[in-house]
């Protein structure tokens, strides 16, 4: 392939940690799957302003990188996390349907502020944001685990 023809699978994903579900596979790796919820405002024609609406984006984690993430996020951690997007389906058993979903996979992690109840910060926090402890195995340098 022709380097101007290569494909690019990748996200970089900032927002707050939602609902997270420790899990593992069938042959015993550790997975977390998580959500995080990222803010965007849209004009709201019949309002007449602006209003915040809600993305929530489904991530799931495998291995040393889901022990990781288990260790350091809780609700409301403000995190970067980047990774690839998959598609999975399965067929449903009761009703024979099929299912598809459509997930971010981290493969690596930077936890921007930690609590549970995180306020949304200005665009322009993420590059002014102070150092954290570098001594700290969740905060300070990215976290990168491939």
């Amino acid at each position: 392939m022709a380097d101007d023809e290569t494909d690019i699978n990748s996200f970089r994903l900032v927002g707050n940690v939602g609902l997270l579900r420790p899990a593992a596979t069938p042959r015993g790796l550790e997975l977390l799957n998580f959500t995080v919820a990222t803010h965007y405002t849209v004009f709201d024609p019949a309002a007449g302003k602006r209003k915040e609406e809600t993305e929530w984006h489904d991530v799931v984690a495998f291995g040393e990188t889901a022990t990781r993430m288990q260790q350091c996020l809780m609700k409301g951690t403000r995190i970067e996390v980047t990774g690839y997007l998959r598609t999975r389906s399965w067929e449903d058993r009761s009703n024979g349907g099929k299912h598809w979903r459509r997930e971010l996979v981290a493969q690596d992690f930077r936890v921007l502020k930690r609590g549970l109840e995180v306020p949304m910060p200005a665009e322009t926090e993420l590059a002014t944001a102070p150092q954290q402890d570098p001594s700290d195995p969740c905060t300070g340098s990215r976290v990168h685990l491939f």
